[in-house]
């Protein structure tokens, strides 16, 4: 049997970076794995026919669906253990690694992304969408071009609210925001009419702003 191979996986955020620099720290040796599809892309899809396990990058504090990580966790689709080391760390703990090792963070971080592991990413919200139009050119041209790669709506049906929304599922008979609706919404609103967009000085999420 060949030796066991710990197989990093890195997205360019803040987690998967941290995750790296946790692995210099504590495994002898390691195989970080990057895939740059310019979407979300199943990571160990180059890998087989050897032993090996996984690490993410993957947080409790993330969402409540990930509160309840455990050390380590049998993936089928992977055939794996995948560990998540980082569970108990912070965002805040994920910088402070990157900058006792000197990394400076995804510069998207300072353009107001909250998450940059995949660009633009489908769990961004309102307030990233209004923080980063501006900063980033392509975002709104990116986000278009997905929604007609997929044919779908790239917004989930209560990303606005309903009286804003042009598209219609024929189908369930419902509303849903066209990401025309989305920016039509965004640019007509300031800052302070989004909870989750406070107003602040730095245009980081995380206060990065020297």
């Amino acid at each position: 049997m060949s030796a066991m191979k710990h197989v990093v996986c890195f997205s360019g955020g803040k987690d998967s970076t941290a995750l790296v620099l946790w692995a210099k720290e504590n495994l002898a040796e390691f195989t970080t794995v990057f895939c740059d599809t310019g979407w979300e892309h199943p990571i160990l899809s180059s890998i087989d026919d050897d032993d090996f396990c996984l690490y993410d990058g993957k947080r409790c504090d993330e969402s409540d669906e990930r509160s309840n990580l455990q050390a380590q966790e049998w993936a089928d689709i992977y055939d794996c253990y995948v560990y998540h080391p980082l569970r108990h760390f912070s965002a805040q703990d994920c910088f402070d690694l990157c900058e006792r090792h000197g990394v400076k963070p995804n510069p998207l971080y300072m353009r107001g992304a909250s998450r940059v592991g995949c660009f633009p990413c489908i769990n961004l919200n309102l307030g990233d969408l209004k923080r980063m139009s501006p900063l980033v050119p392509d975002l709104r041209p990116r986000i278009k071009e997905l929604e007609r790669f997929a044919g779908r709506s790239f917004f989930g049906p209560s990303f606005i609210p309903e009286r804003f929304q042009t598209g219609f599922d024929a189908q369930s008979g419902k509303k849903f925001p066209t990401s025309d609706d989305v920016f039509r919404y965004i640019d007509s609103v300031d800052e302070n009419q989004i909870p989750m967009f406070p107003a602040r000085s730095c245009m980081s999420v995380y206060n990065l702003c020297e």
